[in-house]
């Protein structure tokens, strides 16, 4: 049938959430720190990178100095939050109607309740495993400093490894529910349905009557397939970037673009918080 391929969009959206989580773990590879083993002391909000040994003083580092590296991460971290907000769009705008085209009636309800549940419950686990991941050291490797605990201030708790979860997940399913199919065996009985209990959509009612009237019509549509023969062909050999830009034309309307912002803005806002 006629549309997109909701299941590819969905697992695009999907590879972009797993990208969004790649690049929030970057600040923990690639932005300098000091060296957290050899920490000696804190003066005046100052990491001192030399352990006082043999009554030798450490050195202690600039604040002002990791301004760049703060920026950076900065950015990165609202770049990655760009990723998973129009991944997660992609979700929220392609698999409620991939459900309702797929699904019967009677168990339409429990697909979007577990749906939406999910979308409740997954955050609320997110921050229990976040809290318990905070109780180990940045680098689990190495270890913690000497007489340096969860409860101190100068703690860092390892909040990278909660992306690269996120990231593996994603990474597994991208495939198997790309691989869905456009229509699932059975789809066209499971509309005719619809159709007769009266709860398809005003855009479902249109497409069924258009088809009805295309059927009715069928010797002048097979003439007017001959005479559009030539335009057909032509557009087969159309460049992929075409066919690509058609296709972010198509899914960008005005309305899933403030959706986009809205759940953007509104996930920024909660990451911020939460810094």
């Amino acid at each position: 049938g006629s549309g997109p391929h909701r299941p590819r969009i969905i697992g695009a959206g999907l590879f972009l959430a797993g990208l969004g989580s790649l690049i929030f773990m970057v600040p923990h590879f690639v932005v300098q720190t000091p060296d957290l083993q050899s920490l000696g002391s804190i003066t005046d909000g100052a990491a001192c990178l030399g352990a006082v040994t043999n009554g030798t003083q450490p050195q202690c580092a600039d604040p002002s100095g990791s301004s760049s590296h703060h920026k950076l991460s900065l950015f990165l971290f609202i770049l990655a939050q760009l990723f998973w907000s129009f991944g997660s769009t992609c979700l929220w705008i392609h698999g409620p109607v991939y459900l309702d085209q797929n699904v019967t009636a009677k168990h339409m309800n429990i697909h979007l309740g577990v749906m939406y549940a999910s979308a409740a419950l997954g955050p609320a686990f997110g921050y229990l495993l976040s809290g318990q991941l905070l109780n180990m050291w940045v680098d689990p490797e190495k270890g913690p400093p000497p007489n340096l605990t969860p409860t101190s201030s100068d703690w860092i708790g390892a909040w990278w490894i909660g992306y690269a979860i996120t990231f593996c997940m994603a990474m597994v399913f991208v495939g198997p529910i790309a691989c869905f199919p456009k229509q699932i065996p059975g789809t066209e009985a499971i509309r005719k349905d619809k159709m007769r209990s009266n709860e398809v959509t005003s855009a479902g009612k249109a497409k069924a009557k258009a088809e009805a009237e295309a059927k009715a019509t069928v010797s002048e549509a097979r003439q007017n397939d001959l005479a559009s023969a030539g335009n057909v062909n032509a557009g087969d050999g159309e460049r992929p970037i075409g066919k690509l830009v058609k296709a972010v034309t198509a899914t960008l309307n005005g309305v899933r673009i403030f959706n986009f912002l809205a759940s953007s803005t509104e996930a920024f806002a909660v990451g911020a918080a939460t810094v």
